[in-house]
């Protein structure tokens, strides 16, 4: 006699709760280095992605505090500061605003990836 092969409804099986990676350190790094970051900025951020843990989250009072940074990459605290403002400002990192932040820690740092910059559509006129 055949063997039958019975099969489980979908409903039956198990869900799988999916996996969404909102942070990958070879994806971030190649993003900034394929950037047109100033090369302070870029050292900066490769600096950062190595001393971030697996989500790209450095907590408050880390690394990242430019006087701890500047030596590391052997800017001026100065050159750190204005490097990490301008990887904020693109939208490499995230941090709590400044005004908020009341610890005497610096504040974290979450590695992210800027939008994607979208063009308009053309409007088919001709110059």
């Amino acid at each position: 006699m055949p063997e039958t092969i019975t099969r489980a409804a979908p409903s039956m099986l198990p869900t799988v709760p999916r996996l969404t990676t909102t942070y990958s350190r070879r994806r971030w790094e190649r993003a900034v280095l394929d950037s047109g970051l100033h090369p302070h900025a870029k050292l900066l951020g490769l600096a950062l992605a190595h001393h971030a843990g697996d989500s790209g989250y450095l907590p408050p009072g880390h690394v990242q505090d430019a006087r701890r940074l500047a030596p590391e990459v052997g800017l001026s605290g100065k050159f750190t500061r204005m490097s990490l403002n301008v990887l904020q400002n693109e939208g490499y990192i995230k941090r709590p605003p400044i005004e908020e932040w009341r610890e005497q820690l610096p504040r974290p740092v979450t590695l992210t990836l800027p939008p994607e910059r979208q063009e308009p559509p053309h409007t088919g006129e001709q110059p």
